[in-house]
């Protein structure tokens, strides 16, 4: 600790005295931009402490902003301390939130725009300094690489009339106890679309398509997405829309997750492969996992094809055809003379184009 005598002389010189980290204004707080924008910061200070190497900063807004952000510090550049800082929106709240990277002291620089005055300069808009006291791990993992605005509602969600029903927050935490590595993902819809998603798993500078561990279901009041994540580490969830009548198989995203997975179930298996006319409003109660199982002679399935007039399980040559019962699609296929013969197993559905005309929905194997 430095010692002053009462007229402000230091007394003894500090050990290991450091400079403040180097941002661009000398001082902590609103910077001069920062009456231009309706951010109410929700917090007092600005300087803050992390807990458990986190520190988040929260400000009440009520338009929607673009921002930008710098993490400073005097032993690393800001190109290699861009991974420790995301910025994501939440209803009328934006959560600025630091990882440190080790122990030390750190410099948040936060630039603002408001794309409804135009333009797309970004001006200064207020700057923290972050504490970190805390013994921080080595192989610490950093967020994935993502642009500015990548984590939350984009542009299209709302024109096309989407809105979240589970998690509006698009950071999401899992962990053992509470999920296992099982999400379930609810957007609310108001008009006819075309919805489909992505999961990629992005730890270790990876970038690991595992979309076959999605299962999409059509809801009373829109779509769920069931994930099964399949290993520990951070996922990016990719959600993509497009009016129903609009054509062509380019669909916008509207929404981007940002999944830390602490825990999964032991051996995850993936959902079956799903087909472009199973996103037209299917919902799937079983079997749900991709690998069925060959321990019984017969294989029992239910699931929801509104639009179809017929649906038939495919094994091989043998088509079985479903029942319609109530507002879903049941029957019991029998397996037993395909037993180490075939692989594959597809559920087709016929929505009256011709009798004879069936489309792929899912498939599974055996």
């Amino acid at each position: 600790m430095v010692e002053f005598a009462s007229t402000n002389y230091c007394l003894k010189n500090p050990e290991k005295a450091v400079p403040f980290p180097p941002c661009v204004h000398t001082t902590w707080g609103p910077g001069d931009s920062a009456p231009k924008f309706d951010m109410r910061l929700r917090q007092s200070g600005a300087i803050v402490l992390t807990s458990h190497g986190i520190a988040e900063i929260k400000f009440g807004i009520s338009s929607r902003l673009r921002f930008v952000t710098k993490l400073k510090n005097n032993e690393k550049d800001e190109k290699a301390l861009a991974q420790y800082v995301i910025c994501r929106t939440v209803d009328d709240e934006v959560i600025f939130r630091v990882l440190a990277p080790y122990e030390g002291e750190f410099g948040l620089e936060i630039y603002a725009n408001n794309p409804a005055l135009g333009g797309q300069a970004l001006q200064h808009a207020y700057q923290f300094l972050i504490i970190c006291k805390e013994s921080i791990p080595a192989n610490i993992e950093p967020y994935p690489t993502m642009p500015s605005g990548y984590l939350g509602a984009q542009p299209s969600f709302e024109v096309f009339g989407l809105s979240t029903e589970s998690h509006p927050d698009s950071y999401v935490q899992t962990d053992l106890q509470t999920l296992g590595g099982s999400l379930k993902i609810k957007l609310g819809m108001t008009r006819a679309l075309r919805i489909t998603s992505q999961l990629l798993y992005v730890t270790g500078g990876k970038v690991v398509d595992s979309s076959e561990y999605i299962l999409q279901q059509s809801t009373s009041k829109g779509v769920m997405f069931m994930l099964n994540l399949p290993k520990v580490g951070q996922f990016k969830f990719q959600i993509f829309a497009t009016l129903q009548s609009q054509p062509g198989e380019s669909l916008p995203g509207v929404f981007n997750y940002l999944i830390d997975c602490k825990g999964t179930l032991d051996n995850p298996v993936p959902y079956p492969k799903q087909f472009g006319p199973w996103n037209d409003g299917c919902s799937l109660d079983t079997p749900l996992e991709a690998r069925l199982s060959t321990t019984t002679d017969h294989l029992y399935f239910n699931m929801a094809v509104p639009k179809a007039s017929a649906v038939a399980i495919v094994i091989g040559q043998e088509w079985t055809q479903l029942k319609q019962l109530d507002n879903s699609w049941q029957g019991e296929v029998s397996i037993v003379k395909h037993k180490d013969k075939e692989h594959k197993v597809t559920v087709c559905g016929n929505f009256g184009a011709t009798a004879t005309s069936f489309s792929t929905l899912l498939e599974y194997s055996m």
